[in-house]
């Protein structure tokens, strides 16, 4: 056999070379006659290479495999030279086949079909698009919101109408439906989609039958009637939300006694106001809720149109206010809220802080206001019906008014002013049972705009105002045309909170007056006295 030189040039550097040309003086540098030969000049090239300097040899092996085919090196070889050694396994993993191997066989056809379906060309854009109907949702991002496909709202319109022309009875499975149709299109209806539908699974009991047919009760049907008169309203929620800063920050509090908050925008008037007996038994969640509603209605007209941002340190407020309640009592406030905002075009973002964040609000709700109480309704109902109708009632809060028009010394839902004294009583008949140190101020605001009203006053004859109304200590002022002694018992003066009534409790041991005023009258009254 013979070996040419370019198969040994893996081996030979150039020092091997020389060696090589000096000791193999009487061969050819490119032939040998035998296999002996061959061997015994490969031995004295390695020894040689072992003596010289270090060279690098990594990968070399693997670009001359021509070499090792030409001296016969079996494929084992061949492939250990090129590939590496490969190390077996001690245990080969046995083949075995998947649980659902015959399944996918048996299904295969099905599959292939799908596929085709939906890469067909009815069912698939090719093309870039910013606006197309996805998983029973139009997405537009171009605009930028999420709808409804116009088939989805036809089915969800006939599933309404026919509960209504069936006087509101369907079947649990009819409800069942109808719920599941307006949640599956949460997505384009955002929150309320949760929040009006609380009413329709409360008509779901466990033991109801699918089959079985539903008289809707109150809840259900205000909801039925929701989507009817205002899907098209709230349908269409935005993609990206966008986080503006709100144009007004609010914070609220509940405690045992009462509720308070304020808005960060408007200073000097905080809203406030006390628990009934009713309202105090109920839960902190609800009491949350309600002092919520109660602040958003005391701002409602300042707030009209405005993004608010309202904290409290409910966490369950921030959450219920987004799906509602199972809880009758707290759902109501919810749609309470909502209904509040609607009216009056707010932007609501209820946000959870801290304790030590609301200090403020909650030392508001802790607040008990001694002067806040009213008289006993069945006499303010006689003195109406004898010396009314009255107008306003210039001293009271949302809790102890008399008759819904009326001023309160803290800001208060509904409330005409707050600070009776800063607006004029002239043209109306007011109702008026202030604290006794405000007599004089009463009657000097009266006097000046020449305004009439009913005063309610205790018969204090030592204190500092009594001579204001009375001539010589016992016959009344000309301006005071009648009045009747008010019958006492211990509920004579309700207050808003128990307990805490500036006259005290019990059966009063003074007389109480009830006085008929009129600044604007010119005659000369002939009034018995008081004492």
């Amino acid at each position: 056999m013979t070996v040419t030189a370019d198969l040994l040039s893996p081996l030979m550097t150039p020092l091997a070379l020389q060696i090589t040309s000096k000791d193999c003086a009487e061969q050819t540098a490119t032939e040998f006659e035998t296999v002996n030969d061959l061997d015994l000049n490969v031995n004295m090239l390695l020894d040689n290479v072992h003596e010289a300097p270090d060279q690098c040899v990594k990968g070399r092996l693997k670009e001359n495999v021509e070499f090792w085919k030409h001296i016969g090196a079996s494929r084992w070889v061949l492939t250990v030279i090129r590939d590496g050694y490969v190390l077996p396994f001690v245990d080969l993993p046995q083949r075995h086949m998947s649980k659902n191997h015959m399944s996918a066989i048996r299904n295969a056809k099905f599959v292939d079909s799908e596929i085709e379906k939906l890469l067909s060309s009815d069912k698939s854009v090719w093309e870039p698009t910013q606006c197309g109907e996805v998983l029973g949702f139009i997405a537009n991002f171009v605009d930028g919101y999420f709808r409804v496909p116009e088939q989805r709202i036809v089915k969800l319109n006939n599933q309404l109408h026919t509960i209504q022309v069936n006087n509101y009875k369907t079947t649990a499975y009819g409800i069942a439906k109808l719920t599941g149709t307006i949640i599956s299109m949460g997505l384009a209806l955002g929150p309320i989609a949760r929040v009006w539908t609380r009413g329709l699974y409360r008509n779901l009991t466990p033991t109801t039958l699918w089959g079985e047919i539903v008289h809707l009760n109150e809840d259900a049907i205000r909801e039925i009637n929701f989507w009817v008169d205002s899907f098209a309203e709230c349908h269409g929620q935005k993609i990206w939300l966008s986080s503006p800063l709100p144009e007004v920050m609010t914070y609220s509090d509940a405690s045992d006694t009462g509720w308070g908050g304020y808005c960060v925008q408007i200073s000097g008037q905080i809203a406030k106001g006390s628990w009934t007996p009713e309202e105090a038994k109920q839960s902190s969640t609800w009491r949350e809720l309600r002092g919520t509603y109660l602040v958003l209605l005391s701002y409602a007209k300042q707030f009209h149109g405005k993004f608010v941002r309202h904290r409290t340190d409910n966490k369950n407020v921030e959450l219920v206010l987004q799906i509602g309640s199972s809880s009758k009592l707290i759902h109501d406030e919810v749609i309470a809220i909502y209904k509040l905002c609607q009216q009056h075009a707010i932007r609501l973002y209820p946000e959870w802080v801290p304790r030590k964040q609301n200090s403020e609000a909650d030392y508001l709700s802790r607040q008990i206001d001694p002067e806040d109480y009213m008289l006993n309704p069945l006499h303010f109902t006689a003195l109406d019906m004898l010396w009314g109708p009255h107008a306003v009632d210039r001293f009271a809060s949302f809790n102890t008014r008399q008759i819904p028009r009326f001023c309160s010394r803290w800001l208060s839902p509904c409330t005409e002013a707050v600070d009776a004294f800063t607006v004029n009583w002239s043209g109306e008949n007011n109702w008026i049972f202030p604290p006794p140190y405000l007599i004089p101020k009463v009657i000097s605001h009266m006097c000046a705009n020449k305004e009439e009203g009913t005063l309610i006053v205790p018969l204090w004859s030592s204190a500092y105002w009594w001579p204001l109304l009375t001539i010589d200590g016992r016959r009344p002022m000309p301006w005071i045309t009648e009045w009747l002694d008010i019958p006492l018992a211990e509920d004579t003066f309700i207050p808003a909170v128990s307990h805490t009534c500036l006259f005290g409790s019990g059966t009063p041991s003074y007389r109480v007056l009830a006085l008929k005023v009129r600044f604007n009258n010119n005659l000369q009254n002939i009034v018995k006295p008081f004492i």
